[in-house]
């Protein structure tokens, strides 16, 4: 439960930033009047980036042990029939 919830700070903090930032692109202001519109967004288009990274590595990280090249296998295979006879 503890990791849902600081998962939602982060978001949290990351549209707050973003609120932030695109109030002061359309209010004119020194801080980011001359930044593109994709960095006033950055706050969230970065997290999404960041997320589907660190998913992408838990998922690798569940899954890939099972992967294994065929000339593996065929040894791993051949090593439990040596076993078994």
């Amino acid at each position: 439960m503890a990791l849902q919830e600081k998962n939602n700070d982060i978001v949290g903090f990351s549209a707050l930033i973003c609120l932030v930032l695109v109030g002061f692109k359309l209010a004119g202001s020194v801080i980011a009047v001359n930044w593109s519109w994709w960095w006033v967004f950055s706050p969230i288009w970065i997290y999404a980036i960041l997320s589907v990274v660190f998913y992408a590595i838990a998922v690798f990280q569940k899954y890939g042990k099972h992967i294994s090249t065929p000339s593996a296998r065929i040894d791993q295979n051949a090593l439990n029939l040596r076993k078994r006879l």
